[in-house]
């Protein structure tokens, strides 16, 4: 039985039932009307009674038969019920997933920034400041691990099928090989403006 014909049973029998109970209020209803003072009455009454008291086995029986028409829509829609259950779950670990590629990128952006932010106070070095040769070494070691950082961001979103994030931390990791072309250049114009000096 499909789960349409499931429920057309179950609404078939809860309308049985209600049809019975009414066919049983109204047989009370005469059954207890009235006085009983005469032959007639006692024989109206008596044929009530008879026929109400038939009617509670007719109602047993649909109560039954409802019962069952429950219990069956109720096992059509555990399927679903339980499907229900499993895309929740996946939904709650597709989300903390998201979120932990998120605080990750995060922490990526927050170190390009302060990386930038070193940056542009050493590409306005005079060239008679030679000392900075340390800084440089050590701003290139931190974007190597950056742009590392990154490419294992990327790769770590496209396996979850984050390909929104994917692209995001792409996009980034460009970002860092412009920085660490002005690093580079950077680096060659205090070289150069080094070689001067001491020439």
């Amino acid at each position: 039985m499909s789960d349409p014909e499931k429920i057309e049973a179950l609404l078939a029998a809860a309308q049985h039932l209600e049809e019975e109970l009414q066919r049983f209020g109204r047989l009370v209803d005469t059954a207890c009307r009235g006085q009983i003072g005469s032959q007639k009455d006692i024989e109206r009454t008596a044929k009530a009674i008879q026929e109400a008291t038939a009617v509670v086995s007719q109602i047993d029986a649909r109560a039954q038969a409802l019962t069952r028409s429950l219990q069956r829509a109720q096992m059509a829609q555990q399927g679903p019920i339980d499907r229900l259950r499993t895309r929740a779950e996946l939904l709650r670990q597709r989300h903390e997933e998201h979120e932990a590629l998120k605080a990750r990128f995060a922490e990526l952006t927050a170190e390009a920034a302060s990386l930038a932010q070193i940056t542009q106070p050493l590409a306005e070095t005079s060239s008679i400041q030679l000392d900075v040769a340390t800084p440089i070494t050590t701003l290139k070691d931190r974007l190597k691990v950056a742009r590392e950082n990154a490419r294992s961001l990327m790769q770590d979103a496209h396996s979850m099928r984050f390909e929104e994030v994917a692209k995001d931390v792409h996009r980034f990791e460009q970002m860092l090989g412009t920085l660490e072309r002005k690093i580079v250049q950077t680096e060659e114009s205090l070289t150069t403006a080094r070689a001067r000096v001491q020439s």
